[in-house]
């Protein structure tokens, strides 16, 4: 739905002044979905999702420079493995952190298209 949405946006181009930050909440948002995706992964806690998540960390840690690489895998992986610590980790950004910065995005969201109103099709 967030595709279509966006989808629709840009085919309208409503994305276009005065609306531009609006556009970039939104994108926004989509990438926190993204980011929900990924954090829920692990929370099953089986074999796939450990593997998978031992990837992903490791692809974080990969960020330049190197000192925000370990410190990306650290915040990320809690310790020396994964393990229980990450498992929290995941399970706080999925259930609490990226849900309320989504209700929060959404109200910028909404009030962005208060002020600016509903452009209309091109």
């Amino acid at each position: 739905m967030v595709l279509i949405h966006m989808a629709r946006v840009y085919w309208t181009g409503s994305y276009r002044a005065p609306r531009e930050l609006n556009w970039i909440v939104g994108v926004i948002m989509l990438l926190c979905i993204l980011l929900l995706s990924l954090t829920g992964y692990l929370l099953p806690w089986d074999n796939k999702a450990y593997f998978a998540t031992q990837v992903t960390i490791k692809i974080g840690g990969l960020t330049p420079p190197p000192q925000l690489g370990a410190l990306i895998r650290e915040v990320l992986q809690g310790g020396a493995v994964v393990g229980p610590a990450t498992l929290q980790r995941f399970f706080t950004i999925h259930v609490f952190l990226l849900p309320a910065l989504i209700v929060l995005l959404m109200y910028v969201h909404f009030r962005f298209i208060r002020a600016h109103g509903i452009s209309e099709p091109m």
